[in-house]
């Protein structure tokens, strides 16, 4: 879906809902009213990647967003009467959870409701939205609490109308398939990857053409580097084999192999 076409969808449904009565909608309602469009014709997420009211042991995750099978977001739908009293914020929209998010009870109890469904399903990110507000956070951290991290939050339809490029570049299907949730939940965090050597070198296909010397060079390589079991080859372990004290631990356990020793009570009896 291009950007284009998401953002003239999104100014219908704000247009169309943005100043509904904030206690008109239940929660089915929003849903299927609010959400479902967000997601299918403002984010270009298609019905066969979104998958609701799934059972865990903690409940029905309202809607998981799946990539290869795998819930990558889990939403926890509220009622549009659900409004959430956020702290005013003039100089971004991040909030950190255990600050005075913590204060606004009906929130944090939505965060740690679809916090255990991530748990339990291995999913990293969450979203609480009601129609209206939409909190976006990092339900795992690896290393720290998970009420230490931080939230991001839009504040109404118009917000996010007014800041769409940044929700588009967050949550949009192809974005999220390209690691958007990192890029922006995590601010700049990264996930693990691994490259080959070959891929850091330049031309790694190129065939390296031999050394100059190589010609002069192989005939004295084949020579003394080869297994030396010719008869005319004794003559060079002669005169070159050198002795020094680094190398007699290496010669004794050599000739330990090679050279038969009488046993120890041999001498007593004569044996030869």
């Amino acid at each position: 879906m291009h950007p284009d076409v998401a953002f003239e969808n999104f100014k219908r449904l704000e247009e169309h809902y943005g100043g509904v009565n904030k206690n008109a909608f239940n929660e089915a309602d929003t849903r299927a009213k609010i959400i479902d469009t967000l997601l299918r014709d403002c984010l270009g997420w298609d019905e066969n990647y979104i998958v609701r009211e799934n059972h865990t042991e903690n409940g029905f995750t309202d809607y998981e967003l799946r990539i290869n099978g795998s819930p990558v977001l889990v939403i926890e739908a509220k009622k549009e009467g659900e409004h959430f009293q956020i702290p005013e914020n003039k100089r971004n929209r991040s909030y950190k959870i255990s600050g005075s998010i913590s204060t606004v009870d009906n929130l944090l109890n939505a965060l740690v409701q679809v916090h255990s469904y991530c748990i339990e399903l291995g999913c990293k990110y969450a979203a609480v939205f009601n129609g209206h507000q939409l909190v976006i956070f990092s339900a795992i951290s690896i290393g720290k609490p998970w009420r230490d991290g931080f939230c991001i939050i839009y504040n109404s339809l118009e917000d996010i109308k007014e800041n769409f490029n940044q929700l588009w570049n967050t949550l949009a299907f192809e974005n999220v398939c390209n690691g958007s949730l990192v890029s922006y939940i995590e601010k700049g965090k990264s996930t693990l990857s691994f490259k080959k050597v070959s891929s850091e070198i330049h031309n790694p296909d190129q065939s390296w053409a031999r050394n100059e010397l190589y010609i002069y060079m192989q005939p004295y390589c084949d020579f003394v580097f080869s297994e030396l079991l010719d008869e005319k080859r004794t003559e060079v372990l002669k005169e070159c084999y050198v002795h020094d004290r680094s190398t007699n631990p290496l010669t004794e356990e050599i000739e330990s192999y090679f050279i038969d020793k009488l046993p120890h009570f041999s001498e007593q009896y004569g044996v030869r």
